[in-house]
């Protein structure tokens, strides 16, 4: 009986390795072409770098030091 079972595992398991070197060669073959490397490239150095964290940092930055400009003007906009 354990047969069968094994027989789908083992099945399940080959399709998922030819999947993932499909999946492989497509990757390989998409990084050669000219238009779609610097996207690839760049969403890697992104992570790599830990761009999410670095984006709010600068948001947060931009956010502290405009605020105060803009509430600024909007008092001498109200005074004249």
């Amino acid at each position: 009986m354990d047969k069968p079972a094994d027989d789908r595992t083992s099945r399940f398991s080959a399709g998922i390795t030819k999947a993932k070197e499909r999946q492989k060669r497509y990757q390989d073959k998409l990084e050669q072409h000219p238009l779609a490397s610097f996207p690839i490239e760049s969403f890697r150095r992104f992570n790599k770098i830990e761009g999410k964290h670095l984006a709010i940092v600068i948001a947060l930055n931009l956010f502290v030091a405009v605020i105060p400009l803009i509430i600024r003007r909007d008092q001498r906009g109200s005074q004249a």
